[in-house]
């Protein structure tokens, strides 16, 4: 039994160091009835010269998530400033739960960083655009 335990635990311990996918937290507000994506501060600070890839959005379905928009393939990448909103598509948003999906590239260290925000949008009579997280 002890030596059950023992290799269950190696085991476990074993999966701990594999990199799972990790997302940071994606920053979303509206500026003038318009959706702005952002990075975090603190990530633009601990990662500095960030360059923006792109990004992808989802609408929940009635069974699933579906593709609503993205932004084409970029060649050049831009580098992220502080506070920037992103590029993203000119989108007619409609209500419901979306999430969206961000990447930026780390050239220091050869990597991709990845972002994501769920949130729905609420349209009010006069056409704004409410945002609930």
């Amino acid at each position: 039994m002890k030596k059950f335990l023992c290799l269950t635990f190696v085991s476990f311990l074993s999966g701990c160091h594999l990199e799972r996918p990790y997302y940071y937290e994606l920053n979303v507000s509206t500026v003038k009835n318009k959706l702005c994506f952002s990075i975090p501060p603190d990530i633009e600070k601990k990662y500095n010269n960030l360059e923006y890839k792109g990004i992808a959005i989802y609408r929940k379905g009635i069974k699933d998530w579906e593709f609503f928009s993205a932004t084409p393939e970029q060649k050049l990448l831009s580098t992220i400033k502080p506070n920037q909103c992103l590029d993203a598509p000119d989108i007619k948003w409609k209500p419901g739960v979306y999430s969206v999906l961000a990447e930026a590239f780390n050239p220091q260290a050869s990597d991709s960083l990845r972002f994501r925000k769920e949130f729905q949008i609420d349209l009010q009579e006069d056409g704004e655009i409410a945002l609930k997280r």
